[in-house]
């Protein structure tokens, strides 16, 4: 069957099939709002939580199976960067890169000075952060060092995507604004602004 997995402010997530329309498992854990869910597999599904933690989950049993800690408050965003590898963004102003294999934090990227509200992968060795300080920030996830800076924003980045090629990014904000960016200039190539209010996803 195709499933859907939804995270709520009732710190539950859901798992729902989408030929019935049911909810098939409901997984507890979390202590606080669940903010962001990435599919790691098929059968393994990863959500952020107020309560400051990455979650893993078994999706065929229902159980969590690690628990990521190591932020100082809440997780808002996570994406997978590798099989054996996640990212998360989180209101202490940090990326954290997790080895999935032993549940360690690997790496920590700092430079935003406020919240890191979306982080999404940039080709294999990439990633790309969208913060409420109005930037975007291009990191080498091999060296932890941020490779750019994109400024354009007023407001805070809500949002971020990537092409396939991974040769442009997408970001919306909170000014009602969805920018196109060339990710190997760093140049803004578009901006979409005829918004009535802010951009979230």
């Amino acid at each position: 069957p195709y499933l859907l997995a939804s995270g709520s402010e009732d710190e539950t997530l859901k798992i729902w099939d989408l030929g019935t329309g049911e909810c098939t498992q409901e997984l507890e854990g979390h202590s606080d709002y669940i903010y962001s869910l990435c599919c790691v597999s098929t059968s393994i599904l990863a959500s952020g939580s107020q309560d400051m933690t990455v979650r893993l989950w078994d999706i065929p049993t229902g159980e969590c199976a690690q628990v990521l800690e190591g932020h100082s408050n809440a997780v808002l965003s996570v994406c997978v960067v590798s099989a054996s590898l996640l990212a998360s963004g989180s209101r202490d102003d940090t990326v954290r890169i997790w080895d999935l294999d032993t549940g360690e934090c690997t790496r920590v990227l700092e430079g935003h000075s406020d919240w890191v509200k979306s982080v999404c992968l940039l080709g294999p060795s990439l990633l790309v952060s969208g913060s409420k300080d109005k930037t975007l920030r291009i990191w080498d996830l091999g060296t932890g060092e941020c490779m750019k800076e994109l400024k354009g924003h007023t407001n805070e980045v809500n949002s971020v995507a990537a092409s396939g090629d991974g040769r442009r990014l997408m970001s919306g904000g909170g000014d009602s604004a969805v920018r196109v960016w060339d990710s190997a200039t760093g140049k803004c190539l578009k901006v979409f602004q005829e918004l009535s209010g802010g951009v979230n996803r």
